[in-house]
């Protein structure tokens, strides 16, 4: 009998949690549809999520990280960084926490990936599970190639992933900031 009552509580729990989500409105439907249509929108970066490495973990063990950080994820809610989608170009101020596989110079003042550029090969999709969009472009600086790509949700929030050919691969996540909500 008591494994029965267990079975049943552990039934209802699971059927419980993996219940549907928040329900999406359509006003947060047609907000994210103009977002991405106008691709006129910043994303405010609150999350670095490096790849862990044992050299991310003696920088770690230095007690070199923000509080509240650890090696897999990184708090910059207060650093201004962020990611403008222009129309046809894109303006980056993101923190690089991280390797260099080569190149990238001596300049202690630009460790991070910061730039003004045109955007390449954009492609754009609809994500049918989360009601979200995902944008993938190429774009470039005068010393190195990224290939970036944005998930969008019907919450506001978003996730951005940065690979180079000269860095290890980085994601951040975020908040979506229509643009006329931002100052310029």
């Amino acid at each position: 009998m008591k494994a029965r009552v267990f079975f049943l509580i552990i039934l209802f729990i699971g059927l419980w949690t993996c219940g549907p989500g928040k329900a999406i409105t359509p006003d947060q439907r047609a907000t994210l549809d103009k977002t991405v249509s106008q691709r006129n929108f910043t994303i405010e970066v609150n999350a670095v999520y490096p790849q862990t490495t044992s050299s991310m973990q003696q920088l770690f063990n230095a007690g070199l990280f923000p509080r509240g950080s650890n090696p897999s994820r990184i708090d910059v809610n207060s650093g201004g960084y962020y990611l403008k989608m222009l129309k046809d170009s894109v303006d980056v101020f993101l923190p690089f926490y991280g390797e260099r596989h080569f190149g990238g110079g001596y300049n202690p003042t630009n460790t991070g990936i910061q730039f003004r550029s045109a955007i390449k090969n954009l492609s754009v999709s609809k994500t049918k599970k989360s009601h979200g969009y995902t944008l993938r472009f190429d774009t470039s600086k005068s010393t190195e190639a990224y290939q970036i790509q944005i998930n969008l949700n019907t919450g506001k929030t978003a996730n951005i992933l940065v690979n180079s050919m000269s860095r290890t691969g980085i994601m951040y996540t975020g908040n979506i900031v229509s643009k006329s909500t931002t100052s310029e």
